[in-house]
């Protein structure tokens, strides 16, 4: 049976949009099924705010409504439309692929979310079944909603390619954005030491949506204005570990590649031609339900991942305590042997192709909505 499927995401631009709903879109289109994506409330969804007529054509057009992480339309909008879509016997779905509740400070994202913390509890127990990427997250949304599905980040293995090798010096990589500062931070002396031992490169592939010395001197700026309109306040705790980094970052030596659109994430991740590809992840309930999507990511351009032993990265790919001196000698051996970066690439990417592809898992996406 085919379903007319309607995701109102919350961005159209970033990793989780791509993943979470583009790459699943696009999956059960294949199967047969039909999905819409958009992210304007205010424009198809609600059309005279505060009239109280809703703009009701994406819920009649639907089988499944599928609401997705936090918004900041007010609850009484969402309840509007989610109390409709069970009127007319919708299949409503909840979707969120980070423990949203337990974010950090660190995190540039913070007050943003946190404002809109209440509006996801909210959906979480008014949604018919939720759908999150871990068993971790899971459970903490059991708290709200007993019906809950893990269904796994996965990669599209057709929109990757290999790297084409041959570094004259062993490449080590990192990639993420500003929310990983605090990640980052977890690795940096210990990579500082190793380049002063042996001879290897370190690039830093995103962190910032311009050069590095262009986004600190914006920083510097940012906060200096706001502090001349509340001079008291307290620095954002993300700047100041930005502020930690940058100071460390000028130990090292280093390539800056700033952030690409999303469409040209997996090209450029080739491009740049890492032979390890770090994933260092501090020790948080937060980070606890993280997938190993930068695993899956690595292993689709060729590169073999080393990440912290924290969350799903345990049970998935070579990791690491974080401790100094285990970062740093796991670190020195991955650069030093080449056979074992071979052979571990080799099992990570089978364990990735078997285990993480998105036409391999769409059917328990399908399951999970045919569920009307």
């Amino acid at each position: 049976m085919e379903m007319k499927i309607y995701m109102m995401s919350n961005n159209l631009d970033n990793g989780c949009y791509w993943v979470r709903n583009y790459l699943p879109a696009e999956a059960l289109k294949k199967i047969g099924h039909y999905v819409r994506i958009d992210n304007k409330i205010t424009k198809h969804t609600y059309k005279y705010i505060g009239s109280g007529h809703l703009d009701t054509e994406p819920i009649d057009w639907c089988d499944v409504f599928v609401l997705v992480r936090h918004y900041d339309q007010p609850i009484d909008i969402i309840e509007q439309l989610v109390d409709y879509a069970k009127e007319q016997g919708k299949l409503v779905v909840y979707e969120t692929d980070d423990l949203i509740q337990s974010i950090e400070e660190s995190n540039p994202m913070y007050k943003a979310v946190k404002k809109n913390e209440e509006k996801v509890v909210q959906m979480i127990k008014m949604a018919d079944v939720c759908t999150t990427t871990t068993e971790k997250i899971a459970n903490q949304i059991r708290k709200y909603n007993k019906n809950v599905v893990v269904l796994p980040n996965c990669v599209d293995p057709k929109l990757w390619k290999k790297r084409k090798g041959g570094n004259k010096r062993v490449l080590v990589g990192w990639q993420g954005s500003s929310s990983h500062i605090a990640d980052l931070l977890e690795v940096i002396d210990p990579i500082i030491e190793l380049q002063k031992e042996i001879e290897f490169d370190f690039v830093i592939f995103g962190l910032a949506p311009l050069q590095w010395s262009e986004y600190i001197e914006h920083l510097k700026i940012k906060h200096s204005l706001s502090l001349q309109e509340n001079p008291n306040a307290k620095p954002a705790e993300w700047f100041s570990k930005t502020m930690e980094l940058d100071e460390k970052l000028k130990e090292l030596r280093w390539f800056h590649q700033p952030f690409v659109g999303i469409k040209e994430f997996s090209a450029k991740l080739s491009e740049l031609n890492f032979d390890i590809g770090i994933c260092p992840i501090t020790e948080t309930d937060f980070n606890e339900g993280r997938s190993a999507i930068k695993f899956y990511e690595y292993a689709m351009v060729g590169t073999v991942t080393l990440a912290s032993k924290v969350g799903s990265y345990i049970e998935e790919c070579l990791t690491v305590k974080n401790r100094h001196t285990k970062w740093k000698s796991s670190l020195r051996r991955l650069i030093e042997d080449k056979k074992l970066r071979k052979e571990t690439l080799k099992e990570q990417g089978e364990w990735v192709l078997k285990n993480r592809t998105i036409d391999n898992k769409v059917k328990d996406w399908e399951k999970v909505y045919k569920n009307i």
